[in-house]
């Protein structure tokens, strides 16, 4: 997970226990880490055996790593001679590391993959697209889950349409290339809800025809090295508040959920469910699935005296489980903008303030044919402002047994980190596993990276500074 304006120095020494509970976890602690407010680092778990935070400056990359106790072991580097190279993205895997650049050389504009293998010797590099000039812009690389089929993405100005190249890192080959086939129905990137790189190098993309919610009919797309193959998915009959796409890779599925309104369209009823195979038939009927009054019940509180319903839900998350059936992860999110003026006058500056509001999270349990097992509201509440919610949400850690979904119970410098430990039949325990009072730590507990299957790392940014922090069940 990435984090944007920071960076690392290469001197951490300081180890120290938190203050645990009686639970079966230890919690181990890095020391303070600078940052620099012109490079980005990403916290990418695992790489050649070693807990890895990559750190760039937009041309040159440093892997810092640790141990498992989270003692410094090195901090080797990528450096890039050509100057007028830019880097525009990297996909790390377990041996393997990717780095995306733009350049000039020899008058031509380059787009290339250098690929470096775990102890960073150069293990390969391809031209990807060569211009007579500089007339693209690279886009955010997609990657698939496995990490070795990426999507490079390239906005060509002359023919003003993206062009689409699969890239597979582990054996260095160019899968297909393919010119955007929307070109000519000028869709535009707010219009798209969701895409994906599956690995088997398929693209699917899902975008939005028309804006009205009563007119919310959606096209699916999927695109490979044969072509592309597009449906329309009519939900004019189903208003919806939110989409999202998804991809099962053990059973070859596209997965569409979303959440729907009653029928006065004041209150999101439950959620929808739909599945395709890769050749966009569907498997199974279109289902609705609404929200349990047990659920409706624990959402409303205090405020059920008012009639309302539920609102401010959105779709955080789906799992696939071996057995074909999904969990659905819901999240309450408000974001209220403020205009401060406190003068009230013509002749003072007005601000803007951004209240967000990250609340109860809904957890719902499908069966393969799509019929509901269980249903959970895990309650919370996050309040903060105009810093983006970046403390706010939560973070998953799963095993086969059980999820656990870690999040700081107040957003403030100190405060109580706590769990919901959830098993295969709902059963639900709420769990406070450590206090921050004193460490000088504050989570950002939703950019977390599980690292096996009893252990994460959770970073804290507090006052300009970076902690690491390894929690182990």
């Amino acid at each position: 997970m990435r984090f944007v304006n920071l960076s690392v120095r290469a001197c951490i020494g300081l180890l120290c226990l938190l203050n645990i509970t009686a639970y079966s976890q230890s919690v181990v602690l890095s020391g303070e880490i600078s940052m620099k407010a012109e490079h980005n680092f990403d916290l990418i778990g695992y790489f050649n055996r070693k807990i890895t935070l990559l750190e760039e400056d937009g041309r040159n990359v440093i892997l810092h790593q640790f141990d498992d106790q989270l003692k410094v072991l090195g901090s080797p580097s990528i450096t890039v001679d050509n100057h007028k190279a830019r880097l525009f993205g990297y996909v790390p895997q377990d041996s393997l590391l990717s780095l995306y650049y733009k350049y000039t050389e020899d008058g031509q504009y380059l787009i290339s993959v250098v690929n470096y293998d775990s102890r960073l010797n150069l293990a390969g590099k391809t031209i990807l697209r060569a211009y007579p000039r500089n007339q693209v812009r690279p886009l955010t690389v997609s990657v698939s889950r496995d990490h070795a089929c990426h999507l490079i993405t390239l906005e060509e100005s002359q023919e003003r349409a993206n062009r689409y190249i699969m890239y597979h890192a582990p054996t260095n080959t160019i899968l297909w290339q393919q010119q955007d086939p929307l070109a000519d129905e000028k869709i535009f990137e707010e219009d798209r809800r969701g895409r994906i790189v599956t690995n088997d190098g398929l693209y699917l993309s899902l975008y939005v025809r028309g804006h009205n919610r009563l007119k919310n009919d959606y096209s699916l797309l999927v695109i490979d090295q044969n072509g592309f193959k597009q449906t329309t998915l009519k939900l004019s009959d189903v208003p919806l508040t939110d989409i999202r796409l998804n991809y099962d890779n053990h059973l070859k599925q596209i997965i569409v959920t979303g959440i729907y309104l009653d029928q006065n369209l004041t209150a999101q009823e439950g959620i929808l469910l739909i599945r395709l195979s890769d050749d966009l038939n569907y498997i199974g009927e279109v289902k609705k699935i609404p929200f349990t009054t047990q659920t409706i019940v624990d959402y409303l509180g205090q405020r059920q005296r008012s009639g309302a319903g539920m609102t401010d839900i959105y779709i955080n998350g789906v799992i696939e489980r071996k057995d074909g059936g999904i969990l659905i992860l819901c999240e309450q999110k408000k974001e209220i903008s403020r205009v401060n003026n406190t003068a009230r006058s013509a002749f003072v500056p007005m601000s803007t303030s951004i209240d967000y509001y990250v609340e109860d999270i809904v957890l719902t349990s499908l069966s393969v044919g799509g019929n509901l097992e269980w249903q959970k509201l895990l309650q919370k509440k996050q309040y903060s402002y105009d810093d983006n919610a970046v403390y706010s949400s939560y973070f998953i850690h799963a095993n086969p047994s059980q999820l656990r979904l870690l999040y700081n119970d107040e957003i403030k410098n100190e405060n109580t980190i706590s769990e919901y430990v959830v098993n295969a039949l709902g059963n639900v325990d709420r769990r406070v596993l450590f206090n921050t009072v004193g460490s000088e730590i504050h989570l950002q507990i939703r950019n977390s990276v599980q690292i096996d299957a009893n252990s994460s790392i959770l970073p804290s940014i507090r006052k300009g500074k970076l902690r690491l922090v390894k929690i182990t069940y």
